[in-house]
């Protein structure tokens, strides 16, 4: 009898590497998305703000604000520990880890065995 130990199994290697993919693409994923919510809050910020001088922003500074504030706001969501992206991060592990393992667990429901109840013709609910 050849027992595999758990390291050097390559299935379960496998499997601990894609499941290791998925959480940091799910990662970047809440990344990205503060990022945007950041960049969103800080257009909205310069634009209620009013503007004064006697020069007019031209098209040119409207575009490299816009690309500053989004590099800031990128910079924030990677290095902000425990804000939103890493909140969302941990409500969306569990799904993840639910698709992955499809096994039903204590807790989770199963549609397994789930029948809809038949539905009547229009008629027959109307009477």
């Amino acid at each position: 009898m050849n027992i595999t130990p758990y390291s050097t199994n390559p299935d379960i290697a496998k499997v601990e590497k894609n499941s290791r993919t998925e959480e940091q693409k799910l990662k970047e994923a809440c990344q990205g998305f503060e990022a945007m919510f950041i960049h969103q809050m800080m257009k909205t910020m310069r634009e209620s703000s009013q503007e004064g001088g006697f020069i007019e922003k031209s098209n040119g500074e409207e575009i490299f604000t816009d690309l500053l504030d989004m590099e800031l706001s990128d910079q924030a969501a990677k290095s902000n520990r425990g804000g939103m992206a890493d909140m969302l991060f941990e409500q969306l592990k569990s799904t993840l880890e639910q698709t992955n393992n499809p096994e039903p667990r204590e807790g989770n429901r199963s549609l397994k065995g789930y029948m809809p109840a038949k539905r009547g013709n229009s008629l027959d609910m109307a009477m």
